[in-house]
């Protein structure tokens, strides 16, 4: 028994080993994104930044429904921040956060608030990172009252402009201040 009980340990910690190879081996086969970079609901970044992702580990660290790897946002000594695309009907970027070892931290969809266009507002995102810790959150709502045939009242356009800044910790958390 004494004898099991140390292999499944020994065997253990190859395993753990080989999980944070893993990840080394993934998060340094990702390019850094250059600064400043802006994501817009309209015009998404064609600065897709070249990777070379194994598809195995990046099944592995993924986020849920993300297509593709964008880029790494930025490496320290207890964290990693990685953008991810998923397709749909707008390109959307989601920002993950890994400790050093592979476990996520904090995930955020940077287009959560975008709802696009309806009969009567439409609504977009435009995320604007400087460095790669702080970014701002701009949404833009222009919304409108529809005559009895459904066709815009031009003069009863709204436009209201939200901002949001975030700030993501040395531990992978994301702040929203």
């Amino acid at each position: 028994m004494k004898h099991n009980l140390n292999l499944f340990f020994i065997f253990f910690l190859i395993s753990c080993s080989f999980n944070t190879n893993d990840f080394k081996n993934y998060k340094t086969s990702i390019h850094q994104i250059p600064f400043p970079i802006s994501f817009n609901t309209m015009n998404y970044p064609n600065k897709k930044i070249e990777s070379n992702t194994d598809s195995l580990l990046f099944e592995k660290y993924k986020s849920q429904d993300a297509n593709e790897v964008f880029g790494k946002l930025y490496e320290n000594d207890q964290s990693v921040g990685i953008i991810y695309t998923v397709y749909g009907d707008a390109l959307t970027p989601i920002l993950m956060t890994y400790n050093k070892d592979g476990s996520k931290i904090d995930s955020l969809n940077l287009f959560n608030k975008a709802s696009g266009y309806n009969p009567e507002q439409e609504t977009y995102v435009t995320i604007n990172f400087s460095e790669a810790n702080k970014f701002t959150e701009v949404d833009s709502t222009k919304s409108w009252k529809l005559d009895s045939h459904q066709d815009r009242i031009d003069s009863s356009e709204h436009l209201n402009v939200d901002s949001s800044f975030y700030l993501i910790k040395e531990d992978g958390r994301i702040i929203k201040k």
